[in-house]
């Protein structure tokens, strides 16, 4: 092959093949730079092989890069400024990049410091808060854009502020408590001077006036509850508020005992005006006994109420209706239940729960409420009591009674029994292990156990008096969830047969259809 040929075919070739290499790289972050962080700020610059808008996240945690700047422009050089950046951080970064076919990339999470970042702008007071003036002290609070310390002189010259108090930590908020050197009613002027780690100076000044009266004692009022009868309470907790005269810490100790009130509830761990807290885990039905305990650092003056009380409310179906209603599943700790009116189902088979959760979200619930709910039989598979199953592909059918499965011995007592070949539901053998195998049924009356039992088996029916239609079996009444469940089934109610109350009364109440 000539020479000239072959390095024409060659070149051709290889750029070719260059070409879909290019192709296939798809987009890149490179030359990614960083600038030197300052005045709470740092510059970030990168490249894209294909013009892509950006996002950076970034944060102090790594695992949680909580900030956000994004949507820059569709460019192939980006630029971008991180802002509000605190001095002395590590601070964590990710860029993830977008083409306008919505391929997205993303770089690693990568890392600086802020240790040498020097701020020249001056902090800036963000708030200055007067908390208190009383006869004889003070508070106030501020907060600032970066962390700063202080200087607050004061005094009743504006020209010879002569009184100081000073702040050696560096933080973003701070409390002015001046309880030296005041006197009542009796105009003061003051110069706050905030400083941060760069020695930056920013200087505020104002005035206050103490009060002319005495501040001498702590105050309650507005107390809710202050008597037993005063506030309806819930069953399990109270819920307790009151208001004081001065800014004060608070605690409330309390016992179904007067005389020892043991338990300590923190109120207000900071001065506060108003109080509130939630006593909970309490029983109901009971009298409780409180006292109020309060600290001012105002006045430096300590607080204790008379006895106060308070009675929970009685545990009741009511009550209760406030927060389940009929039909809904619940769980306390690893057991599950469904609540019908003012009873409770067990459901021990987790495809039953599984299936049930699928149309409601299983709510928790206190022991407490659960034990007020009177117990039915529970679920321990996805039948429920009567029916008749048998395994795929096998001849021996079963009726599920309670926890177990009993073999039916022959169709004589099966017929017995009032079911026909169609109530044979099929069952996964997983299914029908959720049940344990019992003795054989040899004749109807090993489940009947009477007359009456053995005509109404398998049978709906009603009392005249009631709307509520059930199904018989196994000597039990087995009433629907709803009606929505009866037509799911594939009853009808023209198959229900009216009977005298007193008839149905003699059958126990069984589970719950569901």
């Amino acid at each position: 092959m000539n020479k000239k040929i072959f390095y024409i075919l060659s070149f051709i070739i290889l750029s070719h093949l260059f070409g879909v290499f290019a192709f296939a790289r798809g987009n890149s972050i490179d030359n990614l730079k960083i600038g030197s962080a300052f005045n709470g700020q740092v510059e970030l610059s990168w490249t894209t092989n294909i013009p892509s808008t950006s996002n950076i996240f970034f944060g102090l945690d790594r695992d949680n890069l909580d900030f956000r700047l994004g949507n820059l422009d569709y460019k192939r050089s980006h630029k971008a400024v991180l802002t509000g950046l605190k001095k002395d951080k590590d601070y964590y970064y990710r860029i993830v990049v977008r083409d306008k076919n919505g391929q997205t990339t993303e770089s690693f999470v990568n890392y600086f410091s802020t240790k040498d970042m020097v701020f020249t702008t001056l902090p800036n007071i963000l708030e200055f808060n007067y908390l208190q003036v009383i006869d004889k002290a003070a508070y106030f609070k501020f907060k600032t854009n970066r962390e700063v310390r202080y200087e607050f002189f004061y005094g009743v010259d504006r020209e010879d502020l002569n009184r100081r108090l000073s702040s050696r930590s560096y933080k973003n908020s701070h409390d002015i408590l001046i309880t030296r050197h005041l006197e009542p009613d009796t105009k003061y002027y003051y110069r706050l001077k905030i400083y941060d780690r760069d020695s930056n100076l920013r200087t505020r000044s104002g005035s206050f006036k103490t009060r002319r009266y005495s501040f001498d004692e702590i105050k309650v009022s507005n107390l809710m509850p202050s008597f037993k009868n005063q506030a309806p309470n819930m069953v399990d907790k109270s819920i307790i508020s009151w208001q004081s005269n001065i800014l004060a810490s608070s605690d409330i100790y309390y016992s179904t005992n007067p005389s020892r009130l043991r338990s300590r509830q923190r109120v207000s761990q900071e001065a506060s005006f108003d109080h509130y807290t939630v006593l909970e885990n309490l029983e109901p039905d009971t009298t409780y006994y409180y006292q109020i305990q309060m600290r001012s650092p105002l006045n430096r003056a300590s607080f204790k109420s008379q006895i106060y009380s308070f009675k929970t409310a009685p545990l009741s179906q009511d009550y209760l209706g406030q927060y389940f209603q009929s039909g809904d599943l619940v769980s306390y700790r690893r057991d599950t239940y469904l609540i019908h009116e003012n009873k409770k189902v067990p459901i021990f088979s987790n495809e039953k729960i599984n299936k049930l959760s699928q149309y409601q979200k299983v709510k928790d619930i206190d022991k407490l409420f659960l034990q007020e709910y009177e117990l039915l039989p529970a679920y321990h598979g996805i039948f429920f009591d009567g029916q008749v199953v048998k395994e795929e592909n096998k001849n021996t059918v079963y009726l599920i009674d309670g926890n177990y499965r009993r073999p039916i011995a022959n169709w004589q007592v099966f017929s017995y029994l009032n079911y026909q070949a169609s109530d044979i539901i099929t069952a996964t053998r997983s299914q029908l292990r959720s049940y344990k195998l019992a003795d054989t049924i040899t004749h109807s009356k090993q489940i009947t156990n009477n007359s009456l039992a053995a005509l109404y088996n398998n049978k709906l029916v009603k009392s005249s008096d009631l709307a509520v239609v059930y199904l018989i079996v196994n000597n039990q009444k087995l009433p629907f969830l709803s009606e929505e469940v009866f037509n799911r089934l594939g009853y009808s109610f023209s198959e229900v047969i009216e009977i005298d109350k007193n008839i149905l009364n003699n059958f126990k109440l069984g589970q719950i259809i569901i």
